[in-house]
């Protein structure tokens, strides 16, 4: 509990206190830190998801990992995805706009996330989201790869025993569920990225698509909230790698190659 209340005072102290490198776009601009470790902490809607620019900066600082951050790009219904070549908000994968400047976006995401990991393939990758859904408020939704249904279901007793610490040093924490693929169906599947996005590339060994409700992103839960997100990405990385098959090939989950849920994000 000492440790959990620690982690919580170091990720709050860490908000926007270490500035990385910029990088400005017309439309927009990017922030990055890079990393050895072979970890990136991505907000491609850093401004259009509130507050998830400051978490995924957090998260990143306490596991010592790298980020990059994607600030501005949104004008309402008009947000340019980022992690994807196309734009518009909330809308159906097929019914998103490919776009020459979407494209030029995505461009600049993938060259700056290849920059902050030295160019080479990430063990983890992490996308860090928010969502508003009235249906489930205080849901934590993640959509993967390379994750098996049992280290799935690792990664959420892990989930448990820490919200549980973290409610009892700060009760008003929210009590958040936790849905993860491929142990349980998500909303958010991340079936647009999957398919043509970042995640499609394959350039990493395991990705975590986290969608966080809005109830944990005030500014009184961040950062109870990073820290959090923290220990499941540092349970995450206490895995064994992903198997590989005869030829060499790292095996995917179910979850990496069927889109699940929603397509949106």
């Amino acid at each position: 509990m000492r440790v959990v209340f620690v982690m919580f005072c170091v990720a709050w102290s860490f908000q926007s206190a270490i500035a990385g490198e910029r990088f400005d776009h017309a439309l927009g601009h990017f922030e990055i830190q890079p990393t050895k470790q072979g970890i990136i902490v991505a907000a491609p809607h850093g401004t259009y998801d509130i507050r998830t620019d400051g978490l995924s900066k957090d998260v990143a600082t306490l596991l010592g990992a790298g980020y990059v951050i994607a600030r501005g790009f949104s004008s309402g219904a008009s947000r340019i995805n980022v992690n994807r070549p196309t734009e518009g908000a909330g809308r159906l994968c097929e019914r998103e706009r490919h776009t020459e400047r979407a494209r030029d976006v995505y461009n600049h995401y993938v060259r700056l996330i290849g920059k902050s990991s030295d160019h080479k393939a990430l063990r983890l990758y992490v996308e860090i989201h928010g969502h508003t859904s009235l249906a489930f408020p205080n849901r934590l939704e993640i959509a993967t790869t390379g994750i098996t249904r049992e280290e799935a279901r690792q990664l959420k007793e892990r989930f448990s025993a820490s919200l549980a610490h973290t409610k009892a040093v700060y009760p008003a924490y929210p009590e958040l569920e936790l849905r993860i693929e491929p142990l349980d169906k998500v909303f958010f599947g991340a079936g647009c990225n999957k398919k043509i996005g970042y995640i499609s590339t394959r350039r990493m060994d395991r990705t975590l698509h986290m969608e966080i409700p809005r109830s944990a992103r005030t500014a009184e839960t961040l950062g109870a909230t990073a820290a959090l997100v923290s220990s499941i990405v540092r349970a995450t990385m206490s895995f064994a790698e992903p198997a590989t098959d005869s030829g060499g090939k790292k095996e995917m989950s179910e979850a990496s190659v069927k889109p699940a849920g929603s397509s949106v994000r």
